[in-house]
């Protein structure tokens, strides 16, 4: 699994999968595919060039390998609801694309809004840090996890019907002045495609 660490913000010095707002007329695949380049990281798409494709078209490939995994809602925090919606991405699938880490010299945006960078990592299953994490991480991730194992790269969980696929759905109350985690609700459904 691919992690980032925080370098500043709300999560500094956490460990997080990649976040990123989803912009108008964007999919959220689209978005979760922009915020892995936000990981100190860069696609090494030479296969593409050499196969004469387009970023667009390399982009498209890789969202179709992309699939969803869970839908959140998160109450208490920010003032309000929080939806998030946490995807896996198949490079197996992704017919030769793969995320090579960025030279450490390059220079960094000067606009005060660019998100700061985050040092990135991989980790097995069973050494994700999750005592270095969102309170609210260890208890979906193993769940959306187990999800990715048994759908394998494809989007439709093995024994559901063509056109279905599950989905981890939850929702996290936080309260309190630390914003600690009160209550969660999770559960596995098979959903529309």
């Amino acid at each position: 699994m691919l992690l980032g660490k925080h370098a500043s913000g709300e999560f500094e010095g956490r460990w997080t999968g990649f976040i990123e707002e989803v912009k108008p007329r964007e999919t959220p695949a689209r978005a979760a595919l922009r915020a892995v380049a936000r990981g100190n990281l860069r696609w090494n798409l030479r296969w593409a060039a050499a196969a004469g494709l387009t970023r667009d078209a390399v982009m498209e490939a890789l969202e179709s390998n992309t699939h969803e995994r869970a839908r959140l809602r998160f109450r208490g925090w920010h003032d309000g609801l929080v939806i998030e919606h946490e995807f896996t991405l198949d490079l197996d699938g992704a017919d030769g694309a793969s995320l090579i880490p960025e030279d450490d010299d390059d220079d960094e945006s000067d606009e005060s809004d660019a998100p700061a960078r985050m040092r990135s990592r991989w980790f097995d299953e069973g050494e994700i840090p999750y005592d270095e994490m969102p309170e609210d991480d260890r208890h979906w991730y193993p769940r959306a996890l187990a999800l990715a194992r048994e759908c394998g790269g494809g989007n439709a969980a093995a024994g559901t019907k063509p056109g279905w696929r599950e989905l981890i759905v939850g929702e996290f109350r936080f309260g309190g002045d630390d914003a600690r985690l009160v209550s969660k609700t999770l559960e596995r459904i098979a959903t529309d495609a």
